[in-house]
This record gives C-alpha cells, structure tokens and sequence, in this order.
C-alpha cells in the first residue's frame, strides 16, 4: 500500500508505455530464463520449473521500496528511476499471477484446465484489480467528504491507509482475489490526486507501521527455513538466477524503455529487482493447488535475493565514499608535494 501512494499523480496511466514494455514483454522473458535455470539446477520437471520461475518473476514491492527509501536513493537515485521500480514492483504482481497460472496448464492436463486457468486469471487479477480501484476511489471520496465537514479526528486520519490496507486483504479473502494485486490498486486509485500524500506529509506513521510489519514477517520467514534442503547446487542456481534474470533482458530492451536513458540505468533497473513476499505467496498457492513442495527452495532464493540486494547499497555507499576519499587524499599529496 505504502508503495502504492507513493506514486506521483496519474503516474500507472502517464508511464503506460513502460510500465507495459517492463510487466508484460520483459517479464514473459524472465521467466522463460528462470525456468530454464531451474531446471538445470533443481530435480523439478520441465512443467513444476514452469511454475516455479512464474512465482520468482515478479518483484517484492516491500524490498523495492526500502531500496528507493532509502537515504543512499535519495541523494543518488533519479525520481524517475525509483519511481518506475516502484510502479512494477505492484503491477508485476498481477502479471505474475496470470503466468503461474499458465505455468499451471502444463503441469495439470485435462479437459477442464483452460475453463479453470481462465477463472483464476479473472478472480486473481482483472476482478482484483477492479475491486482495488473501486475501493480505492470510493474511500478517497468518503474520507474527502469526512474531512471536509470534520467528521474524522486526527488519529483515525493518519490510520486510514493502514485500515484501508487491512479491509483489502480481508475483502479479497472473503471473494477468493489476489490480496497483493487488489492492494495495489487500492492504493494507486486511492492516492490518485495525491490529497491524502500532502495531507498527512508531516507523519510517518505509514512507513513506520510498514516497516514494523515487514521486519516481523521476515524474522518469521527466516525461521522457517529448512536449511536441511540447503544445497550447492540450489546456492548456485540461486545466484545465477539473481545474475541473469533481469539485467541482461533491460539492458537489451533499454532503447524501448523510455525512463532509461543510458546502460548504467538499465543495469541499475535490472539488478534492484528483488524477489520476496509475492514469490513466497504464489510458491504457497502453486503447492496448494497441485501438491508439491516448492517452497522450500523459493524460500532459498528469496533469502539470497534478500542478502545480495540488501547488501548492495551498503557496498556501492562505501565504494563511492572510499574513491572520493582517496581521490581527495591525492589531491592534497599533489598539493603539499
């Protein structure tokens, strides 16, 4: 939700082009080179390493936006870059719904499988999305109302998104939706005209509560991984996967992106793609639905998606620091000497 009214205004609709080229076109190959990874590097068949690299294609919002918060992005990253990161970290969700559920097809082979994936791909994505959008719009103008006649105390106002957030999921729940998809677009539509972004400007009281939740689910993610399924082969499919997933695919289609405008930014796109809560979410569904144990070894890739691209900031901050620092050192040897 956070990362969702985080968006300038009208930001999904002015940003279509690439937010389309990035959601469907590059998507659709990363995933193809996952599944070829995982199936070189895992005991899965062709079908399950399908469905696996379906679950690892979209990006974690909640990751993505703790990178672009962060006080390194802030001084070196440009608006346009963190916001186009931003933009499909939540609408990659959606997409990478409708191909697991393709994925799907290849795994569980019958006469009713194409009626079944076409009602999941309805229910998961375009009747979630819909939802969102009509929740969103509506909740902006009730509170815009409230707010205008001072029938919503301060407390409750600055809670709002947080609530809002809560009465997505549960309503997704009730109607069998996709919580993340339909929270995403609760947000945008939510933040449209960016009203409520300038209003409660002075608090952080959003970022604080979600930052608590994020910690808390990964503390809970960690410990319950089965570091007994741990293998060479998986560390080292892991970080090919981490390699090649994304920043060669942006580096070749940057000319059609039009936020990036030279390699270094397509490199820098295509790296700060981590993977998180959905991979996790959708690994849970796939096994749920056709019986398998996925989720194990999702759960590997994402601790290492976690460790490499939580490390990176840090590593890139003390480069930069480190070569300004040399680079002054010797200016002032030249001087004195």
């Amino acid at each position: 939700m956070t990362a969702a009214m985080s968006l300038p205004r009208g930001y999904v609709l002015k940003k279509a082009k690439s937010l389309c080229i990035i959601v469907i076109l590059i998507s659709i190959l990363e995933w193809l080179i996952t599944s070829v990874i995982v199936y070189i590097f895992s005991y899965y068949n062709l079908g399950v390493s399908l469905a696996i690299s379906a679950c690892l294609t979209p990006t974690d919002p909640v990751l993505s936006n703790s990178i672009v918060k962060s006080k390194f992005s802030q001084e070196n990253v440009a608006p346009r870059l963190k916001n186009l990161i931003i933009g499909e970290s939540g609408i990659n969700d959606g997409f990478g719904l409708i191909i697991l559920y393709i994925s799907l097809g290849f795994i569980i082979r019958n006469q009713n499988t194409i009626s079944k994936i076409c009602i999941l791909i309805l229910k998961g994505t375009i009747l979630s999305a819909i939802s969102g959008i009509l929740i969103g719009y509506v909740s902006r103008k009730a509170l815009k109302l409230c707010y205008t006649y001072h029938l919503v105390g301060t407390e409750n106002f600055l809670i709002y998104g947080i609530a809002l957030t809560f009465f997505s999921v549960g309503m997704m729940d009730l109607v069998g939706g996709s919580e993340m998809v339909c929270v995403f677009f609760t947000g945008t539509a939510f933040s449209w005209d960016e009203w409520f972004i300038l209003e409660t400007r002075e608090s952080r009281l959003q970022e604080v509560i979600d930052s608590l939740f994020s910690s808390t689910f990964f503390v809970f993610f960690g410990s319950r991984i089965d570091f007994s399924r741990f293998s060479f082969n998986i560390l080292i499919g892991s970080l090919v996967i981490l390699l090649l997933r994304r920043p060669p695919v942006f580096y070749i289609f940057r000319r059609f992106i039009p936020e990036i405008r030279n390699r270094k930014e397509a490199l820098f796109i295509g790296w700060f793609g981590p993977i998180g809560i959905g991979a996790l979410f959708y690994s849970l569904t796939l096994d749920k639905l056709i019986g398998t144990v996925t989720i194990d070894y999702v759960s590997i890739v994402v601790l290492c998606s976690a460790i490499l691209h939580g490390l990176t900031v840090p590593l890139i901050k003390y480069t930069i620091t480190k070569i300004e620092y040399d680079s002054t050192e010797n200016l002032i040897n030249r001087m004195i000497f």
